[in-house]
């Protein structure tokens, strides 16, 4: 008999753990959360100086933060970046429709808020100075820069307050000290190492939001509603047999990055595409399909929370 040889060449039966998932091409974006929390927590958080750490205005910057939401950062990112609504102008309405700084009074002196030379500091920063007008101080927002300019102005009370990012900081100030304390995935963890190097200097913390802006991956709309992804758990949970990644070069290196992904959540990287952080490399090959997830930032107008 020819051809019938139970010892014939047989393809491995196909099963869900060895089948990857196919990227579905779509012109919006949907950021997977990172439940197990592979990110340092770079969470919105004010600094201020200590000599100003008081009510009205430590009352005043933590309701910011309670109202500010990740869905209303992307929201604010939007109108500037997509709108171009002025940072100025869409912070106003943004106090306004929360009715921040209602009730308060008895500050006095000049506030000047620190910004960093991007849209979305600059709207945080115009808020934060929105809201400690309403509360008595004369207050005002200036673009200084890069933290290596605003952080020693917070020092010498050039300025006296910023909006920062929790993990970012954290890391600055720890180099800065040469200290071997580093920022977590965790925000409490972080916001406690983050108070011990700001004290020293003679700053204060405030409490630190909901809101984000940090290293985040993405999928197209269409995949996330294919697969029914909504976090990286899901992620691994539902394409076991493995998914393209396209991002910074660096990525493959980077212990937040692909190890990351690997180790954490157990993900299988079948394909690693050398792209752009959160660029329009990695938009375009996310968008067509070329890629199933994309290295992106967790605040874009265009990669909101699937």
């Amino acid at each position: 008999m020819t051809g019938c040889s139970s010892s014939s060449k047989t393809s491995a039966p196909t099963t869900a753990a060895t089948v990857a998932c196919t990227a579905k091409p779509g012109s919006t974006l949907a950021v997977l959360a990172d439940d197990k929390h592979l990110e340092d927590s770079d969470d919105v958080i004010p600094i201020v100086r200590t000599s100003v750490a008081m009510p009205p205005l430590t009352t005043a910057l933590n309701q910011v933060t309670a109202a500010l939401s990740q869905t209303a950062l992307i929201n604010l990112n939007i109108q500037v970046e997509d709108d171009r609504v002025d940072p100025a102008t869409a912070a106003s309405t943004w106090v306004a429709n929360h009715n921040l700084g209602q009730g308060l009074s008895g500050g006095s002196g000049t506030i000047v808020v620190a910004a960093q030379s991007f849209a979305e500091n600059e709207t945080l920063a115009d808020i934060a100075a929105d809201v400690l007008t309403k509360a008595g101080y004369s207050a005002s927002a200036k673009v200084v820069g890069e933290r290596e300019l605003y952080e020693p102005a917070l020092e010498d009370n050039q300025v006296q307050v910023v909006m920062d990012y929790a993990a970012s900081m954290t890391t600055f100030l720890a180099t800065k000290e040469n200290s071997t304390l580093q920022p977590s995935q965790d925000i409490a963890t972080t916001v406690t190492v983050l108070k011990q190097l700001a004290t020293p200097r003679g700053l204060t913390v405030l409490n630190a939001s909901t809101a984000t802006d940090e290293n985040a991956y993405a999928v197209t709309r269409a995949t996330a509603t294919a697969y029914g992804l909504k976090t990286l758990s899901d992620l691994a949970t539902k394409c076991p047999g493995g998914i393209s990644l396209g991002g910074p070069a660096n990525c493959p290196q980077r212990p937040e990055c692909q190890p990351g992904l690997e180790k954490t959540y157990g993900l299988k990287i079948t394909n690693f595409d050398p792209l752009d952080e959160d660029g329009p490399l990695t938009r375009q090959a996310l968008k067509g399909g070329t890629i199933f997830l994309g290295v992106v930032f967790s605040s874009d107008p265009d990669a909101t929370p699937a």
